[in-house]
């Protein structure tokens, strides 16, 4: 069954994902190339006077994130489109995980 979630996950990202860079805020000079799906977040904002818009993150779990990581979606010629901050962990599906962030 593990091959078959790790097929999901490539076809997933390869249809839907866009390209991006993860930069870890520990390391900002150690970026990662690779492709996620971005999209409006479902989940409630904390605290009724924030405002900021709340984006999904589905990534491959061989990318961790942490609190404070950037991702940055690019388009095709590796121009910064949309820079998000990750603030929480929101699911760990079997090959992606879901990340709720900030658009900056």
């Amino acid at each position: 069954m593990q091959h078959l979630a790790a097929l999901a996950k490539r076809h997933a990202l390869t249809l839907h994902g866009r390209p991006c860079r993860l930069v870890p805020v520990a390391d900002p000079d150690n970026t990662v190339l690779t492709r996620a799906i971005v999209a409006t977040s479902l989940e409630e904002p904390h605290g009724g006077a924030v405002s900021r818009q709340l984006f999904d993150v589905k990534i491959g779990r061989e990318h961790p994130l942490m609190q404070g990581d950037k991702v940055e979606v690019l388009d095709l010629d590796d121009s910064v489109l949309q820079t998000i901050t990750i603030s929480k962990e929101s699911a760990r599906l079997t090959e992606l995980v879901i990340y709720v962030g900030v658009e900056l």
